[in-house]
């Protein structure tokens, strides 16, 4: 199942698909290809394959949505079935380049795993990501969790952490921007291209006297 298609912001003629099955397939409509169906003559537009899962997730990792750096288009990061931000360089996308994920140790958590109560944050999951629109900022909403912020621009590296952010296992772990729990595919793109809404200044009356 293609879960979300998503033009190319240098090109119309170019677009991208996540599904299912674990892939992000890329496609031009000026070239013309033979794939059918499930088998190897759909291999060639295999962007990026979690078919099998990565170092980060031994298994099929369904892709639930994807979203290209509107800004320049040369950044593709992915959500799905586990809790795991994925940034690929389209020039090169075999690998990520940055890897994201929210710090579970929650004192919630620990309390839950000592007592062996299960909790639906137990099996975290993206269910929408969307970059902004300078290509600095990526809002990533889970299920059963929090709607995340993260900042990157800047820093030595290319990312500037926000605050509350750290650094484990070579992994990016990132800070709620709120306490929202995730919701449905819209709530990213709602937040990200809502404007800021002010109302005119009251202009004052003169008075005058009669």
């Amino acid at each position: 199942i293609v879960n979300r298609i998503v033009i190319d912001p240098n090109g119309s003629n170019v677009y991208f698909t996540c599904g299912d099955d674990g892939t992000v397939r890329r496609f031009d409509r000026r070239v013309q290809h033979e794939c059918r169906g499930a088998g190897e003559q759909c291999e060639d537009n295999v962007f990026v394959d979690l078919t099998k899962g990565d170092k980060y997730t031994n298994r099929n990792v369904g892709l639930n949505t994807l979203s290209i750096n509107p800004s320049t288009g040369l950044q593709i990061a992915t959500a799905g079935s586990d809790p795991f931000v994925r940034l690929y360089d389209v020039r090169k996308p075999t690998q990520p380049f940055r890897v994201y994920r929210p710090s579970w140790r929650s004192e919630e958590q620990r309390k839950a795993q000592r007592s062996g109560r299960s909790l639906y944050m137990s099996h975290p999951h993206l269910t929408s990501l969307v970059f902004d629109r300078t290509g600095t900022e990526l809002l990533a909403s889970y299920g059963g969790d929090y709607i995340y912020l993260l900042s990157l621009a800047g820093g030595t590296d290319g990312v500037t952490l926000t605050e509350g952010m750290e650094m484990e296992g070579g992994i990016r772990a990132a800070s709620p921007t709120r306490p929202q729990r995730g919701g449905d595919e819209g709530d990213c793109g709602d937040m990200m291209n809502s404007q800021p809404t002010t109302s005119p200044p009251k202009r004052k009356r003169k008075r005058t006297r009669s």
